[in-house]
């Protein structure tokens, strides 16, 4: 059987992968480990989220467990709910930035966080085995997106008064195309929206964290103080200020790191990554006495480090940041709240924001037809091995298979970018003549 679960959940194409008896028999497994017999089930706003949530949520009632729908509704806003509800899991369905056609599975557990890999695995091997309840203890479905309430309110709760702030908004067409706007509105800000639709067929299709140039001309042409771009389930955050300058998950990390150090509120005075950080955010936590480490790829493995570690903050370049005085989980929205805190701090006090010079990094995510095939072929990693050797000592080479996609993802950093491209161009051209 082929391994459901990748860095993030289940995900794939809609009526290939992800299908209505894979989300049935998901649902109806589940059920086998609920004590309090009660799940919290949402979706962003494709198309097919009906359809998985539904098929999910058959297989949920028929194992005896009782189901609260809280509609469309962002990935961190059902981990957030599932604890506050005492429930047993939280299910959303999404394929975060995924384009529309794709559709997943992501499952919290009762205290918000991501399935271990363990379990996972136990899932996995249980999934074939159809667990039914006789009709006396079927579960009942509740719908009742007033729920999300709860969540907008605790984030609204975390905000200053945004009056003096002008904020641009891209939902990408996603989970927080109505909730983003609402909590800053009801801070008080003015805010510009795009994006913010939910049709369904064009979530991620152009808009939002992947694409935040869209968002860094509104900021321009509407002398914004701010912008905040979401993914398709709003588990993402890329930032623009005010000139227009693009602030990734290391600037943000960065930014949120120097001020919580600054107010004595960075736990054990340390910060989790991951491999694709940027070199720059470790030399320059270090030079201030901030300690970094590198988790695996994936936020839930940054969360169970920063669990380990005993530490507040973490994230990922491509956005995911976790603060976990507030949430056990990435949350766009909630970040974009602390964020805009801080930069109202600044623009009050006529301070810069503390920015990180990078280093340059270029990059290749190359869609394959079989990844492990293009990892194990011996001409592609003799090709990699030759680009380590001419590399110098301060720059590298990061080659991994996608955990939610079917790509190769390969990332050089080097201050040489001439020839960082070349050693990209002739990988890709390698990958092309091997993946046929």
């Amino acid at each position: 059987m082929e391994k459901l679960f990748g860095t993030d959940g289940i995900r794939g194409k809609i009526n290939h992968k992800i299908t209505t008896t894979l989300a049935n028999q998901i649902g109806n497994t589940l059920t086998k480990y609920c004590r309090n017999k009660k799940i919290v089930i949402a979706t962003d706003t494709r198309t097919s989220g009906d359809l998985i949530k539904f098929a999910c949520i058959t297989g949920l009632l028929d194992g005896g467990v009782n189901v609260i729908d809280i509609g469309i509704a962002t990935t961190p806003s059902v981990a957030y709910l599932t604890k506050y509800l005492n429930a047993d899991f939280g299910i959303m369905i999404s394929a975060s930035h995924n384009p529309p056609e794709y559709n997943g599975i992501k499952i919290f557990d009762n205290q918000g966080l991501k399935l271990t890999s363990k379990f996972e695995q136990k899932l996995e091997k249980n999934i074939t085995k159809q667990y039914h309840k006789n009709f006396s203890q079927l579960g009942k479905y509740e719908h009742n997106p007033q729920i999300v309430n709860m969540y907008t309110d605790y984030l609204i709760s975390l905000g200053a008064n945004f009056k003096k702030l002008k904020i641009v908004l891209d939902a990408s067409n996603g989970a927080a195309y109505k909730i983003a706007p609402l909590i800053f509105k009801k801070l008080g800000a003015k805010v510009i929206t795009i994006n913010c639709n939910n049709d369904g067929k064009n979530i991620n299709n152009n808009c939002g964290a992947l694409h935040p140039n869209n968002i860094a001309k509104e900021v321009l042409n509407k002398n914004a103080d701010v912008g905040f771009a979401f993914d398709g389930d709003a588990d993402r955050i890329i930032a623009v200020d005010k000139k227009g300058e693009i602030l990734d998950g290391d600037q943000i990390i960065y930014i949120l790191a120097t001020h919580y150090y600054n107010q004595k509120q960075l736990t054990n005075n340390m910060v989790i990554g991951t491999i694709n950080s940027n070199i720059s955010l470790k030399q320059n936590l270090n030079k201030i006495g901030i300690r970094y480490e590198n988790a695996d790829v994936g936020d839930k493995y940054v969360v169970e480090k920063m669990i380990k570690q005993n530490c507040n903050l973490g994230g990922e370049q491509c956005g995911h940041i976790i603060l976990s005085n507030y949430t056990p989980t990435g949350d766009g929205v909630l970040t974009a709240v602390i964020l805009a805190n801080i930069i109202l701090e600044h623009k009050i006090n006529n301070e810069p924001l503390n920015k990180l010079e990078l280093l340059p990094q270029q990059k290749l995510n190359i869609t394959v037809k079989d990844k492990n095939k293009i990892l194990t072929n011996a001409q592609f990693k003799k090709l990699v091995n030759k680009i380590k050797k001419q590399l110098d000592n301060t720059s590298r080479i990061v080659v991994r298979a996608s955990g939610t996609e079917p790509k190769i993802r390969i990332l050089i950093e080097s201050n040489d970018i001439k020839q960082s491209k070349q050693y990209i161009s002739k990988l890709k051209k390698l990958i092309k003549q091997i993946d046929i």
